[in-house]
């Protein structure tokens, strides 16, 4: 089923230039990337991508992580696009546990179809 989905490379991904390796990642199972932007998120943007958070004790601690540098937007179309960035995004993850030792994720993949939705018109001006 084909889907789009949205890929976020937070800052701290940003800024330790992991941005070439997960785009060839993506790339690299055959999905298709059709927006790809480096911007730095409002408060206003960053509270819409994580609005289901609001009222968590880590709501303001997202905030401020995600508004503290540049990240890069990706819109990846494909067959079963979520499920399989998300998949992308957890063995990057395992893969580079000993390198990243940080509490917090340094890319975000929606995990489901509304969610897709909601989070590329939030951040993306079709």
């Amino acid at each position: 089923m084909d889907q789009r989905t949205l890929v976020l490379i937070k800052p701290d991904g940003v800024n330790r230039r992991m941005v070439g390796q997960i785009i060839t990642a993506i790339e690299s199972r055959g999905l298709s990337i059709k927006h790809l932007a480096l911007t730095k998120l409002s408060t206003a943007q960053a509270e819409s991508l994580y609005c289901e958070h609001k009222g968590k004790w880590h709501f303001s601690r997202n905030i401020k992580h995600i508004t503290s540098g540049p990240v890069v937007i990706i819109q990846v179309d494909g067959n079963d696009a979520i499920n399989r960035c998300r998949s992308l995004i957890e063995s990057h993850r395992e893969a580079n546990k000993d390198v990243i030792n940080l509490p917090r994720n340094l890319v975000h993949a929606t995990s489901d179809e509304s969610k897709a939705d909601h989070e590329l018109a939030s951040l993306i001006c079709n």
